[in-house]
């Protein structure tokens, strides 16, 4: 029955015999190793003599041989070659087709579709069109991305829209997006510093030092404890409060970071505020997993919940329990805005010496 639905799809193109072929050619395609010389020839054919249209959305099969031909063609002449523009019209090629890719092989389409867009050097107004679309595909619930923690991720599929967004020139629109984007998607990972450093360029871009300020202290609050992280989310927000003319503070902050002593001289760079709404969207997109559920909790300002949820991760065995410690770690570092607390507790799991700091959190 599958090779049926194929083959009236395929006749829509042509009326010549084209099954056998057509099967051949993606047999290639998914039987060769990546980007060999018969894998990229049988994908440019493939895109060539059977352009995918629309009658083809929707079968996943479907879908992810022509997904594969459009992401050879687009590496090879986009990421080899620097033809950016072909490497575009391959992509739009399978997104015309599939406006709404089903599977993870349709999401590598359209994060390299952004990517190379982006380096082809596109006008304001066709910047702004594919930034749009991207924004729609993401609300949507597309792209899907089977490997996160490769180079298909979220992560890389953001840049590039803002950056479409910068060439449209509307940096409103890509702090806005930004902004949105914990509320719209249950797989980014807010701890992640990439996202706030990409708040705090769009805000710094707008002129808007209030608000660079508190999303470089939200990658403080929020990022994971540990060493590298630290100082990193540490530079960035030292930078967001140097550029906006606050240099003052800088020591200030770096003297309380040392001792905990006294008021916390950033305690005026407000928490973000969520209404009802947007609290429940974004308690919903954890799933209920705890260690979403500490970072949503802390992003609100709700530090006891946060800590709760931390607890429970501690419960569980093996990574989770691991987990659950460094989470209860950086719930002292949220609240605080220093490491001292953070730094006993851990001490206080490791050796059992001194105080217990969660007995007054």
């Amino acid at each position: 029955m599958r090779k049926v639905v194929i083959l009236l799809c395929l006749l829509l193109l042509s009326s010549a015999a084209v099954g056998d072929e057509w099967e051949d050619l993606a047999a290639t395609l998914t039987g060769e190793e990546s980007m060999s010389p018969k894998r990229i020839e049988a994908s440019q054919a493939l895109l060539n003599k059977y352009p995918p249209n629309a009658q083809m959305a929707g079968d996943p099969r479907i879908e992810e041989i022509y997904a594969q031909a459009a992401v050879t063609v687009a590496i090879q002449v986009g990421e080899k070659q620097h033809r950016y523009d072909e490497a575009v019209g391959a992509t739009s090629t399978f997104l015309a087709a599939f406006p709404s890719p089903i599977t993870a092989w349709g999401g590598a389409v359209d994060l390299f579709h952004v990517r190379y867009l982006v380096q082809a050097n596109p006008s304001s107004e066709q910047a702004l069109q594919a930034a749009q679309a991207a924004v729609q595909r993401l609300r949507k619930g597309g792209p899907v991305f089977h490997n996160p923690g490769w180079y298909m991720s979220l992560a890389n599929y953001v840049g590039p829209i803002v950056d479409l967004c910068k060439r449209a020139g509307q940096l409103e629109e890509a702090a806005k997006f930004l902004q949105d984007l914990p509320l719209l998607r249950p797989d980014i990972d807010i701890q992640e510093l990439w996202y706030w450093q990409r708040r705090v360029e769009m805000h710094t871009l707008l002129g808007q030092a209030e608000e660079a300020q508190q999303a470089a202290m939200l990658a403080f609050r929020l990022g994971a404890f540990d060493e590298s992280q630290v100082n990193k989310s540490l530079k960035l927000l030292l930078k967001a409060l140097a550029l906006s003319g606050s240099s003052s503070q800088v020591g200030a902050f770096l003297q309380y970071l040392k001792t905990g002593q006294g008021d916390n001289p950033l305690a005026d760079i407000p928490m973000p505020e969520f209404s009802d709404e947007q609290l429940n969207q974004l308690l919903l997109q954890t799933g209920g997993r705890f260690p979403k559920l500490v970072t949503a909790n802390l992003y609100a300002g709700r530090f006891d919940r946060a800590l709760k949820a931390a607890q429970y991760e501690v419960v569980g065995v093996g990574d989770s329990a691991a987990a659950g410690i460094a989470d209860i770690a950086r719930c002292f570092k949220a609240k605080d805005m220093h490491l001292l607390r953070a730094n006993q507790f851990i001490q206080w799991v490791k050796t059992g010496e001194g105080t217990n700091p969660l007995e007054d959190f």
